[in-house]
């Protein structure tokens, strides 16, 4: 959802036109400057249809915990991980310092956007902000991984930012 849409996303009771429920006290905004909907964590075990928009889509395998509570994921098909993201795509978490409600989106310097490559995201005024992104390099050839690391999981993250499918339970999203 565009920044320029916050006021129309707050008349509507936060529920953003994807149907999920915007948290003033814990938002999400990635490099072009959409508000997201919040990942969840952890990244629930099923198969995603996932995709770069490049030539590549492909399945995501995310496997349930073993009994040691390791977690892995796995692409099909020959894909990377190369393939199927946007690359270095950035995003952050921002939770308010204060409960006084001065952390919002309205506060966003929306001139701010897009985030060059490189560069953090912004500090938005009355937050604390968290960054979080797949730093991957276009020679990351890797087709499957651990969820634990913050390699894995910065890949768990990244799903988010494009389109997928949930195939175990039927439910898709964009």
């Amino acid at each position: 959802m565009e920044l320029r849409s916050f006021e129309q996303l707050k008349r509507a009771g936060g529920v953003a036109p994807a149907g999920w429920k915007f948290d003033s006290s814990d938002w999400w905004l990635e490099e072009n400057g959409l508000i997201m909907e919040p990942p969840q964590f952890p990244v629930p075990p099923r198969r995603y249809l996932v995709t770069g928009d490049r030539a590549v889509t492909a399945v995501l395998t995310i496997h349930p915990a073993d009994k040691n509570g390791d977690r892995r994921w796995e692409l099909n098909d020959g894909a990377t991980l190369h393939d199927v993201t946007h690359l270095a795509c950035r995003s952050a978490r921002y939770r308010p310092v204060s409960g006084d409600g001065s952390c919002s989106p309205a506060n966003v310097q929306k001139a701010a956007f897009p985030v060059d490559p490189g560069a953090q995201m912004p500090a938005v005024a009355g937050c604390r902000q968290q960054a979080a992104g797949l730093r991957s390099s276009a020679g990351d050839r890797r087709r499957r991984g651990r969820l634990n690391g913050a390699r894995g999981l910065a890949a768990a993250l990244e799903m988010y930012h494009y389109k997928y499918a949930s195939w175990q339970d039927g439910h898709s999203s964009e």
